[in-house]
């Protein structure tokens, strides 16, 4: 099973496809196996070399339970770590939500490993009431986070066996540990870059409106009556703007 390390902390991942790199980071209480599972793989595994990882408290990655552990700078290095040991020096990086979040991270610290960003319903302000919401979910146990979850999706079996499995206390961990204002650093992030987010993001829509307009050499695609979580398990609707702009970025 490939492992990257980055400070005795073992990020797992997995490659498929070949051609240019693209990273791609999942969301908080996601894994590397949902760009599969919503038909993102098959559908660019044809054009670039996939590059899937389960960050630091997911999947099947290292799981500390510390705070302390989930830095913004670490999570930078994990994805460092990712690159290094497959020996590519610059990807183009895809993240929705958290793994948006990861991107703008990526894009300040370690701005030559970035060759594009593509960020899905994700933000570079410090965190907000709903991490702190979710947090207070996560400390209440399992079936308070099904009870979230049902109230903006359908949850299958399949999906309530994967929450089941979840390391609750490492991701209270993540959002313990919080996350700062990049906006002050938008204006330096002069790689391109493709934001997008659903109508309906009700909690994410209108900022990330505000914040497009600050990076100097971005695309903005609205998608109309999509939510947080559709805008990314209806894939069908993003990926034929993710594929033109991979063309030319």
């Amino acid at each position: 099973m490939p492992y990257a390390s980055n400070d005795g902390i073992r990020i797992y991942y997995e490659t498929q496809g070949a051609g240019s790199p693209l990273l791609l980071h999942h969301s908080l209480l996601g894994s590397l196996q949902s760009w599969g599972e919503y038909g993102y793989v098959d559908a660019l595994k044809d054009d670039y070399q996939l590059i899937m990882m389960d960050a630091r408290g997911h999947g099947l990655s290292d799981k500390p339970h510390n705070p302390e552990d989930y830095s913004e700078k670490q999570r930078v290095a994990d994805m460092v770590s990712v690159l290094d040991d497959l020996e590519i020096e610059a990807s183009h990086f895809w993240g929705y939500s958290y793994g948006g979040r990861a991107g703008f991270e990526l894009a300040k610290y370690a701005p030559e490993r970035v060759r594009s960003l593509i960020i899905g319903g994700g933000s570079p302000h410090e965190a907000t009431p709903g991490e702190h919401r979710l947090l207070k979910t996560l400390e209440s146990g399992i079936d308070s986070l099904i009870e979230t979850y049902e109230q903006v999706m359908t949850v299958t079996p399949e999906l309530r066996s994967f929450l089941k499995a979840q390391d609750l206390e490492a991701l209270a961990a993540v959002l313990k540990a919080g996350w700062s204002s990049l906006m002050d650093d938008l204006p330096n992030m002069i790689m391109p870059c493709l934001i997008y987010a659903g109508e309906a993001d009700e909690s994410n829509y209108p900022a990330i409106q505000q914040y497009v307009p600050i990076l100097v050499n971005a695309n903005f695609v609205s998608l109309p009556g999509l939510n947080h979580p559709s805008c990314f398990t209806e894939s069908e609707h993003i990926l034929p703007f993710v594929k033109k702009f991979l063309m030319v970025s």
